[in-house]
């Protein structure tokens, strides 16, 4: 079988390179090497965790943290993914949320509105695959400059998804 002739080429090049640290003492360890020698005895300053520790044949449990996530995946499940790109655009005393729907298995939206400085709460729950809502409470004047700020999740029956990116309005004169 021949093999792949980047692979031989990798090889050589490795070769050389090799050759060449050596004669100029840089695999000795001489001053700035590039390699230096060292036995691994697994003895250390540090304590080893049980499980398993190469050339023991011991299996670690669990055998992969791959594994043990997708077990817990199936298991219980996942949340839904946020949805993206939430935008907010002003129409006279209405303010349209829109954003791009990506869960495909989720039951229901939430959406949050904070007026600064206040926190976040629930406002609204749209059905799901709807991808717009508009907050019609905005006040027609404001005493201050009043910022707004939204935010969107998915929900469904195994859980929430993260919120969305979070955008803002700016109402009243500065």
């Amino acid at each position: 079988m021949n093999a792949h002739p980047l692979r031989s080429l990798v090889v050589a090049a490795l070769i050389v390179l090799t050759g060449a640290l050596a004669s100029a003492g840089a695999l000795q360890g001489e001053g700035g090497a590039l390699f230096q020698s060292a036995i691994v005895s697994g003895d250390g300053p540090f304590a080893h965790p049980a499980g398993h520790i190469e050339g023991t044949g011991q299996t670690p449990e669990p055998e992969s943290l791959y594994r043990a996530q997708l077990d817990e995946r199936l298991a219980y499940g996942t949340p839904p993914d946020a949805p993206t790109r939430l935008t907010v655009h002003v129409d006279g005393a209405a303010a349209q949320l829109q954003w791009r729907h990506v869960a495909g298995n989720e039951v229901a939206f939430v959406i949050e509105r904070a007026v600064d400085p206040g926190t976040f709460e629930e406002i609204a729950r749209c059905d799901a695959g709807q991808t717009a809502w508009w907050d019609r409470d905005l006040p027609r004047e404001t005493a201050a400059p009043q910022t707004r700020r939204y935010r969107v999740r998915a929900v469904d029956a195994r859980g929430k998804s993260a919120w969305s990116n979070p955008v803002a309005i700016r109402l009243g004169s500065e």
